[in-house]
């Protein structure tokens, strides 16, 4: 009984860190861009993350300082954009999570933006 529930835990605690990533909430405090001769474009931002809603991995080696990097081969990097300018403009929050594999090369000071949503941003109603 003891050997089936140590096994258990073991393989939970194993599928659990295989599926591990940043999950972080906050405002964008930074934007960079760079627009290179040879097509190396890219967009990348730091958060000001919410301390307790910020959740990054071990290998990060600085959470609110890390770099959070944008594909701009991805169909919804136009959104992706907006949303971190709004957010940066007007210092609303936003919700990243990042890629699963962030820790496979070790210790590391970014991630690549898995999905970004906005967060607790106030609605806009129509008024008839």
């Amino acid at each position: 009984m003891k050997t089936n529930a140590l096994l258990l835990s073991v393989l939970t605690l194993l599928s659990s860190n295989a599926f591990a990533a940043n999950d972080v909430y906050g405002t964008v405090s930074e934007v960079i861009t760079r627009s290179g001769p040879n097509g190396d474009n890219a967009l990348y931002f730091r958060l000001l993350p919410i301390e307790n809603s910020a959740h990054f991995e071990s290998c990060i080696v600085d959470g609110p300082s890390m770099t959070w990097h944008v594909s701009l081969d991805s169909p919804v990097a136009n959104y992706q954009y907006q949303l971190i300018m709004k957010s940066y403009t007007e210092q609303l929050p936003v919700r990243i999570i990042g890629q699963d594999d962030v820790c496979s090369q070790g210790n590391t000071s970014s991630d690549s933006v898995f999905e970004l949503s906005p967060w607790s941003w106030p609605t806009l109603t129509v008024q008839k």
